[in-house]
């Protein structure tokens, strides 16, 4: 039990290495897709090209961000990156397809230096990465409920175990202390019975007339 509790909470933990690392990257896109919107509204060509040094940073950022969450020593955010599985009294659960890579988001061609270019990537190209993420999002976010919900179960059968032992030692305890009573009446009884019969013993000989032996 111990041990399928320890992975759970595992894979739990990886989970929420991605969930952080995919909600960076949708930071990321949104101010991408500011950018390209002033790119695309601006008619100076020297405000749009720092505009476009900005956006390729950003893109970098994300690279960078696919490239390096890490857990355990493996990648967690690049495609296929995630092989982890939970199982629980048959159950198992089989966690997939929830990375991406820079360039299936925005490729390195990309730029927002021409008015063109930074109105296509604001209006449909920062849309289309934006769902892609979102949909990694909703598919990890079953995950995580399900395995939450795995590990939930499993603690309470840990405390049920724990509990059933307690009850079982508390059991043990109270047999012994009864025992340990009962010897104590059948001694207190015991010397009860042999001073009465001491006292019988006295009265006897008294009657006898041997009260002076």
């Amino acid at each position: 039990m111990s041990a399928a509790l320890a992975g759970a909470q595992s894979v739990s933990a990886q989970l929420s290495v991605v969930d952080a690392g995919l909600m960076s990257i949708n930071n990321y896109l949104i101010e991408m897709q500011k950018l390209a919107f002033q790119a695309a509204a601006t008619q100076d060509d020297n405000a749009r090209a720092s505009l476009n040094t900005q956006f390729g940073n950003l893109r970098s950022t994300i690279n960078a961000v696919v490239t390096n969450t890490w857990y355990n020593g493996r990648r967690v955010i690049s495609t296929g990156a995630i092989n982890a599985s939970v199982n629980l009294m048959g159950f198992n659960l089989v966690l997939r397809s929830v990375g991406v890579t820079q360039a299936s988001l925005v490729a390195n061609s990309t730029t927002i230096s021409t008015k063109a270019g930074a109105s296509a990537f604001a209006n449909v190209s920062a849309q289309a990465a934006l769902s892609m993420v979102a949909i990694r999002q909703g598919r990890l976010g079953g995950y995580i409920d399900i395995v939450d919900a795995v590990i939930e179960d499993l603690e309470n059968r840990q405390a049920g175990l724990t509990a059933a032992a307690g009850a079982i030692g508390n059991a043990d305890e109270a047999a012994e202390t009864a025992n340990i009573a009962k010897q104590q009446i059948r001694l207190q009884y015991a010397t009860a019975v042999i001073a009465q019969a001491n006292i019988l013993d006295t009265t006897i000989l008294k009657l006898l007339g041997f009260d002076g032996i």
